[in-house]
């Protein structure tokens, strides 16, 4: 196990990730004016959740990088468009305030993850984790 390797995918992921966040910084207090349900959390749990996240896809891009799988550079692909959806989408809905394209942006992300599982097959902890 290459442990630099691991943690520089995700560094790498993590800052990818909270690059969008500096352009949102001044928008998150619409999430306290929405009307939600009695059990929405509270919104010091987004930024929990996303770094789980984050650390989750690079453990996935370690585990891909790391497999016998023959065609890593769809797998590659496929993590850069999960990277950038994960990314954009906060800025759709918070500083946007495009709820509707966030939502659809929200579905891109369901199928791009669908998608993205058949290479990890050949590693089951890899596709436990996406």
């Amino acid at each position: 196990m290459n442990i630099k390797k691991l943690i520089s995918y995700i560094v790498i992921t993590l800052l990818v990730g909270s690059f969008f966040t500096l352009f949102i910084m001044d928008s998150f207090n619409i999430y306290n004016t929405m009307d939600k349900p009695f059990l929405s959390p509270n919104k010091i749990v987004f930024p929990i959740v996303w770094s789980v996240l984050y650390i989750l896809m690079g453990i996935s891009l370690y585990i891909v990088s790391e497999s016998k799988y023959l065609n890593k550079d769809k797998s590659y692909l496929l993590y850069i468009l999960q990277l950038l959806v994960n990314s954009a989408w906060p800025l759709f809905f918070f500083k946007f305030r495009l709820f509707f394209v966030s939502f659809f942006t929200f579905l891109k992300f369901k199928s791009i993850s669908k998608y993205g599982k058949p290479p990890l097959y050949y590693n089951k902890g890899g596709h436990w984790i996406l």
